[in-house]
C-alpha cells in the first residue's frame, strides 16, 4: 500500500494564483493464477482547491473546489520464453480493465498538471494515466501491450507496442482529444549494442492511417569516459497547443 500527501502553491501561473491539498491511498496486490500474473489495484484520493487568481480569458469564478475520486484496476499478464542457439526471446503480452470515477471538476480546475498529456508506455497501464491530480475524469478503459525482450550476439533488443481503448466517460481537456476513444499505437523499440553505442525509437503512430503523430530517436551511450545524448524528435501539430509542426 501506499499513502501520499502533497499541497502544493502555485504562483502566477499564466495568470492562476492556486492553493492544492492532496491526498492518495493506493492498495495493490499480485498473485499467481495458473501461469498468469494477476495485478490488481485500488485507490481513492481527495483534492481540496483554493483558486485566489484566475487570467481574464478564464470566466469561471470557481474559487473554493473539492474533488474526491476512487478507481480500480485488473491487469493479467504471462511470459513466454524461447531460446535457440545462444539467443533468448521473452514475449509478455498483457491486459488490463480499469474504471476511474470521480465527479466532473474539468470546468472548473484549471489544468496546470497534465495539459500535455498523451498515452506513452508510461501511463498506459496506470489507473489513472493523467497521472496529474488537475486533470482527473470518470473514465473506463482496456489497455493491452505486448513486450518483446531479445538477448543475442550482437546486443539486446526490445521492442513494445501496444495501445489504450476507452469504454466510457469523458475525456475532457486535453489537447489532442480522440472522440474515437482509441488511442495511437504505442511503439518503442532499443537496442543495447554496447557501453559505447545504443539506439532507442518510439513512436505514436495514428490509428486510423498509422501516419506519426510523434516520433523520438535517440543515440547514447558512453565514448571515453563521457556521457552522450544525441536525440531528435518529431511531433504532430494537433499534439501541441499552437500551429506549427
Amino acid at each position: 500500500y501506499d499513502i501520499k500527501l502533497k499541497a502544493h502553491s502555485i504562483q502566477n501561473d499564466e495568470g492562476y494564483d492556486i492553493m492544492r491539498w492532496s491526498g492518495l491511498g493506493i492498495v495493490n496486490k499480485k498473485f499467481n493464477f495458473n501461469s498468469f500474473l494477476i495485478d490488481t489495484d485500488a485507490n481513492i484520493g481527495l483534492d481540496l482547491y483554493s483558486i485566489q487568481g484566475r487570467p481574464f480569458s478564464d470566466k469561471n469564478e470557481s474559487r473554493y473546489i473539492d474533488r474526491i475520486s476512487s478507481g480500480f484496476s485488473v491487469a493479467a499478464s504471462n511470459q513466454y520464453g524461447l531460446t535457440n542457439n545462444g539467443s533468448e526471446l521473452v514475449i509478455e503480452p498483457k491486459i488490463q480493465i480499469s474504471s476511474f470515477f470521480s465527479p466532473d471538476r474539468t470546468a472548473q480546475v484549471p489544468n496546470r498538471d497534465s495539459s500535455d498529456f498523451r498515452n506513452d508506455h508510461a501511463n498506459l497501464f496506470l489507473t489513472n494515466q493523467y497521472q496529474g491530480r488537475d486533470n482527473i475524469q470518470t473514465n473506463q478503459k482496456i489497455d493491452f501491450g505486448l513486450d518483446n525482450e531479445l538477448q543475442t550476439g550482437i546486443g539486446s533488443f526490445s521492442f513494445f507496442i501496444g495501445q489504450s481503448q476507452r469504454i466510457g466517460g469523458t475525456n475532457d481537456n486535453i489537447l489532442n482529444s480522440n472522440s474515437s476513444r482509441q488511442s495511437d499505437f504505442i511503439n518503442e523499440f532499443t537496442w543495447e549494442i554496447s557501453e559505447k553505442y545504443n539506439l532507442s525509437y518510439n513512436s505514436l503512430l495514428d490509428h486510423h492511417d498509422l501516419e506519426e503523430n510523434y516520433t523520438s530517436l535517440e543515440l547514447f551511450g558512453k565514448l571515453y569516459g563521457i556521457n552522450y545524448d544525441l536525440i531528435h524528435r518529431s511531433i504532430n501539430k494537433d499534439i501541441i497547443n499552437d500551429n506549427n509542426d
